[in-house]
């Protein structure tokens, strides 16, 4: 067993400051988690299912914002990560997976647990490497070294994403003593740096001179991360320049102010009539609503320039004239510096009003999924994380809107699935001493209940289930909701709770009907506890439709010509 060389592994990991290893029980990969756990600088999460594991890994890369090694055996278990690095993929998150593997002699031949695991992530990962099977030598201790530093590297370079790295072991592979694996090596430490992208005034000159001509520029971000920097400088373009940004929930800029955050509810009226934007500059990875982007589909932008630190070309509307590689706030710095003045138009932050009024109006008395996500937001506790689940959770989220400027929003809006959003809210809590709140539907929770599965329950976790009995998103998009068959299979009616779960791992929790109910919840729901808690909050699918289709009715008046 070439110990040596996985010494050589972890060792380099540590160098850059990687100490978070999430795995999945197994035989084969036993020489790759105890060469980790002798260690105790680092730490690490186990958890049974891997497709948990995998998202719980992505949860810890985005908190301590480094990536998180991942490790699972051979055979099935190292598709079980597909649906988490698919994910990390598209969210760029910097995952390094290790998966054990059978020796190459024995592929094809009925041997248990062996698959081709030969660049199985091909699709969804930034590079691959195959450590050497033979046992220690000077050449595949250097191979060990090289390969883990350039898969650091990979995975870290913008955009960062995941790497695979196949570790194929020969029997017997657990050590005879613990202490074969704490063998000290000389060690050459390569040093690398991302090479940042410099600003150029010559290239950048014509942006800046449309941006002065233009008659109706609007800034258009997509998924971030919470970043001070980025919402200090936002702020300033915003009070002094007249800068309008157009957000979502998911862009975590609810602390810049005068941004117009409910596009998603005015832009419910298809035939809505807004002057056209002469100059859109985005930033930023999705954008969360489809009334937005069908929006700007159909009403292109006379230039658009889209502002991201990837060499992908990406134009989700059709409309893009440049995608430019740099840091956003590297651009908006030098717009601040410049002290160039934007011109936009007013109806959107009339619209913007007008629909928050509405939206208020429409939901209050009226005890829905939507009045309850409203009560939620206003309820988090300062510097906590929110995660919001896919299908509606994240939907409703983005309706309401956020009002505490300290709160960090996280979602898996890199492919959207309802798989994982647990396991990833888990992955946060067991690295941060944060409060982390996930607000999801009832299928989602109960599809990723594997998540508890795992060693130290988070204490800091705080679970809100919208039990609806089913998928209630099937009854609010046309299409689904006007198929006979709705229920059978869209909806899929289900009487199951989240009492027995809260039961089974020691969770608080509670059960809520109406406003009432839920007032009294949330009453010291977010103080520091020995265990987690779980709000399970019971709606009418049926109530909830009617007070959507009402809303929806609202946002269809012509209050802007």
């Amino acid at each position: 067993m070439n110990y040596k060389g996985l010494v050589a592994l972890k060792e380099i990991c540590f160098k850059f400051r990687i100490k978070n290893i999430v795995h999945s029980p197994g035989s084969r990969s036993a020489p790759l988690i105890l060469t980790f756990a002798s260690d105790k600088r680092f730490k690490i999460h186990t958890f049974l299912d891997e497709r948990s594991a995998g998202f719980a890994a992505i949860g810890i890369a985005q908190q301590t914002k480094l990536p998180t090694i991942l490790i699972c055996t051979s055979g099935t278990a190292t598709l079980n990560f597909s649906p988490a690095i698919c994910e990390a993929f598209y969210s760029n998150i910097p995952l390094i997976i290790l998966t054990a593997d059978r020796p190459k002699e024995l592929l094809n031949q009925r041997d248990g647990q062996t698959i081709n695991q030969k660049n199985i992530y091909k699709n969804f990962s930034k590079g691959f490497y195959e450590l050497p099977i033979e046992k220690d030598s000077e050449k595949s201790f250097l191979q060990h070294q090289n390969i883990i530093f350039d898969a650091i590297k990979i995975a870290t370079s913008k955009p960062m994403g995941p790497v695979h790295i196949n570790a194929p072991f020969r029997e017997p592979f657990y050590p005879e003593n613990i202490n074969e694996l704490k063998i000290k090596s000389e060690i050459y430490f390569k040093d690398f740096e991302n090479v940042k992208i410099p600003f150029s005034n010559d290239k950048f000159e014509f942006i800046f001179s449309l941006i002065e001509k233009s008659s109706n520029t609007l800034i258009l971000a997509g998924q971030n991360e919470f970043d001070k920097e980025l919402i200090n400088v936002l702020n300033k373009l915003s009070e002094k320049f007249n800068y309008k940004f157009l957000t979502d929930i998911t862009s975590n800029l609810h602390a810049v102010k005068n941004t117009i955050q409910f596009s998603d509810l005015f832009l419910m009226n298809p035939d809505l009539k807004l002057n056209k934007i002469d100059l859109l500059l985005s930033f930023g990875r999705s954008v969360l609503s489809k009334n937005l982007k069908t929006y700007l589909r159909n009403n292109k932008p006379n230039k658009h320039f889209h502002f991201e630190e990837n060499n992908i070309k990406v134009d989700t509307f059709k409309t893009l004239t440049k995608q430019i590689n740099l840091n956003p706030i590297i651009f908006f710095q030098e717009l601040l510096n410049r002290k160039i003045i934007s011109h936009s138009n007013e109806n959107w932050n009339k619209l913007n009003s007008i629909s928050k009024n509405r939206l208020t109006n429409v939901i209050k008395n009226n005890f829905t999924e939507l009045s309850a996500v409203e009560t939620i937001l206003k309820s988090l506790p300062n510097n906590s994380n929110l995660h919001l689940a896919n299908s509606m959770a994240v939907r409703w989220a983005n309706f309401i809107g956020l009002k505490n400027k300290t709160t960090k929003v996280f979602s898996n809006r890199g492919t959207s699935g309802i798989d994982g959003c647990i396991s990833t809210a888990f992955g946060h809590a067991k690295s941060s001493t944060e409060i982390n709140t996930i607000i999801i539907g009832d299928l989602a929770f109960h599809f990723d209940k594997n998540a508890y599965l795992t060693s130290d329950l988070p204490k800091n976790i705080r679970i809100i289930v919208l039990n609806n009995s089913g998928g209630g998103i099937f009854n609010l998009i046309s299409g689904p909701n006007n198929i006979p068959a709705l229920q059978k299979y869209f909806t899929t009616p289900q009487k199951l709770t989240a009492e027995f779960t809260a039961k089974q791992f020691n969770f608080e929790y509670f059960k809520v009907k109406n406003q009432n109910d839920l007032d009294l919840s949330l009453k010291g729901f977010f103080a520091k506890s020995k265990n987690g808690k779980i709000i399970e909050i019971f709606t009418s699918m049926e109530k909830t439709k009617t007070i959507f289709l009402k809303l929806k009715k609202e946002m269809q008046k012509h209050y802007a010509k």
